[in-house]
């Protein structure tokens, strides 16, 4: 019956998550960007909220509300996103190389802006070499793996700004067939994920009778990308892994690409790789006795919501306003019951330091968050000017909670601070206003995500949206920005 409920709240928004695009003012500009495939369709939820109040229509670039060339010929605001892995939009942004974006390739000089990269999305935190290289340093170029810039996107965009968006967990999913619930604590994640356990039989989590007849050859599948899910899976795994639990030969680190972890990169026999969550979650639909590691909108931490028409639509090959074209409600509400994913299963896993085993889901997710470890950095935000300036310390990094479920983390948005277009500052002011209100959390939890403390949301706002605070790091802020109106040093990207 709840589901039944859940599927007709949303017939009424499918209608309108599919023809957005048709809704839109002209305005001649563009916000376009991406990476992170996690936040993807939180991110298109927050879009639609502000449509309607902004000179901006919403578009998904990789399956959703409307194609690359129809965004090319035409001179209606978009808000472009390519949900093509955090590493992406990492490297996107930072070099304002939009073509990194591999939908974008050859349109660059059709799209209003020239293209300007408005904007960046990562579950993976920028290193320190990441953001030094925004400021065109060779050195820290080189080591972050990126090109030197012939001139620094900091001259004209200012300091770079990176701020937490969402909370989420990390599931561990599986399609082993046993009748009961799998268990999993630290020494079985890192023998798994290491290849040192490849047998069912093998894990210790859980009493001897939880694990009486649980057997079968374990197949690993990992992301093959650059994936923020990657690099927050594994930043678990930095902190419990030994080389008594792991396979010899791996180290893990926190990293978004899995791969790194095994010598010379080369990946177990019974590891496969896969590019981008739905290939990982299409993956374990392939047989039995499968495990990965997943984001909670594969899992049934998220309502039926329209990010599930979403991915019904990308399974088939068809955009959303197709799925659902003439279709009675009726038929929108069995549509909204036929999960593709509803074969994949998840284990709970041992919090170490508590004592307690937890399935990943928005309430003990928020209960990791809030209860950071001895070792993780959550020192809040941060309280001068200086440490404000600096992009690494405004995202908390909790690897290894306390309390809760232990496989958490915060996924990132990137942004400059001056813009040389004000349409597109103000559509981004706005675009991190409806995030960060509190009237924003049905989109969250339709996603299995849950929000930014209040306290800290209120202190994003008021450092980089109102410019309330002393830092003088609002966008485009009027003595640091030069664009239309504005008298800083820095012209705008």
């Amino acid at each position: 019956m709840r589901n039944i409920l859940l599927a007709t709240t949303v017939v009424a928004g499918v209608a309108a998550f599919a023809g957005a695009a048709s809704a839109q003012t002209a305005t001649g500009f563009n916000v376009l960007g991406g990476g992170s495939s996690l936040a993807a369709n939180l991110y298109n939820r927050t879009a639609q909220a502000i449509a309607g109040t902004t000179n901006v229509g919403t578009v998904a670039l990789n399956g959703g509300l409307n194609t690359v060339g129809a965004i090319a010929g035409s001179t209606q605001g978009e808000l472009g996103y390519q949900a093509d892995g955090s590493g992406s939009g990492q490297k996107a942004f930072i070099q304002q190389t939009l073509s990194t974006h591999t939908l974008y390739n050859g349109l660059n000089t059709a799209l209003p802006g020239n293209g300007l990269v408005a904007f960046g999305a990562s579950d993976a935190y920028l290193t320190s070499d990441q953001v030094a290289c925004w400021s065109g340093t060779t050195a820290n170029c080189t080591a972050a793996g990126y090109a030197t810039p012939t001139t620094a996107p900091s001259v004209a965009g200012g300091n770079i700004i990176q701020i937490p968006a969402f909370g989420t967990a990390v599931a561990v999913a599986h399609t082993n067939q046993y009748s009961k619930p799998i268990k999993l604590n630290d020494d079985d994640l890192c023998g798994i994920f290491s290849g040192k356990i490849t047998d069912w039989s093998n894990v210790s989590a859980g009493s001897a009778k939880d694990r009486a007849g649980q057997a079968g050859t374990i197949s690993v599948v990992v992301r093959s990308d650059g994936s923020g899910t990657s690099f927050l899976f594994t930043q678990h795994l930095a902190k419990v892994c030994t080389s008594t639990n792991t396979a010899s030969g791996v180290t893990f680190v926190a990293t978004k690409t899995f791969a790194s972890v095994f010598p010379s990169s080369t990946l177990p026999s019974n590891f496969t790789g896969a590019s981008g969550s739905t290939a990982v979650a299409d993956a374990l639909l392939t047989g039995t006795n499968l495990v990965s590691y997943l984001t909670p909108d594969f899992t049934s931490i998220a309502p039926v919501g329209l990010s599930h028409f979403q991915k019904l639509a990308t399974l088939g090959g068809v955009s959303v306003s197709t799925l659902v074209a003439g279709k009675t409600d009726a038929q929108l509400i069995a549509l909204a019951l036929t999960s593709p994913y509803q074969y994949i299963k998840y284990a709970s896993v041992y919090n170490t330091t508590e004592g307690k085993y937890y399935y990943p889901n928005t309430g003990s997710t928020t209960k990791a968050l809030s209860n950071p470890g001895a070792t993780d950095y959550a020192p809040g935000y941060p309280t001068t000017k200086v440490n404000a300036q600096d992009a690494t310390k405004w995202i908390p990094s909790i690897a290894q909670p306390a309390k809760g479920y232990p496989i958490v983390g915060y996924t990132a948005l990137l942004f400059p601070t001056c813009y040389a277009n004000s349409s597109v500052a103000n559509y981004v002011k706005s675009f991190l206003t409806q995030l960060y209100n509190s009237g924003n959390k049905t989109n969250l939890t339709a996603e299995g995500f849950v929000g930014v403390p209040s306290g800290y949301s209120k202190t994003i706002k008021s450092v980089f949206v109102q410019g309330t605070s002393v830092y003088a790091l609002n966008i485009n802020n009027s003595t640091v920005c030069n664009s239309t109106g504005l008298t800083g040093t820095h012209a705008g990207l």
